[in-house]
């Protein structure tokens, strides 16, 4: 992702406060859909009626591979999250010197 950043005086390049501050918001907020959309994939596959060994194959596999995946995003949306927060509050301490 590239950041926005707004011309300063004497051509100077800096990023906009307040866009890295609701990009960071907005990975946050992402995170929590797709956390939904995965507990909305769990209800229904509880509520699906299917038995026997696939069934359960399948289960087991779906929630491994939520999980794993679930943890890796949560992490990358975080890590992203913070970089922009950071990168924000680096800004706005270099333009008030």
């Amino acid at each position: 992702m590239a950041a926005t950043f707004v011309k300063l005086p004497n051509n100077a390049l800096g990023a906009n406060v307040e866009e890295m501050e609701a990009l960071a918001l907005h990975m946050t907020q992402a995170m929590e859909q797709v956390e939904q959309a995965f507990q909305t994939i769990d209800t229904k596959i509880s509520a699906t009626t299917w038995s026997g060994p696939d069934a359960t194959t399948a289960e087991s596999d779906w929630n491994t591979t939520r999980t794993t995946t679930t943890t890796q995003l949560r992490q990358l949306f975080e890590q992203l999250s913070q970089v922009f927060r950071t990168q924000a509050q680096q800004q706005t301490t270099t333009s008030a010197a």
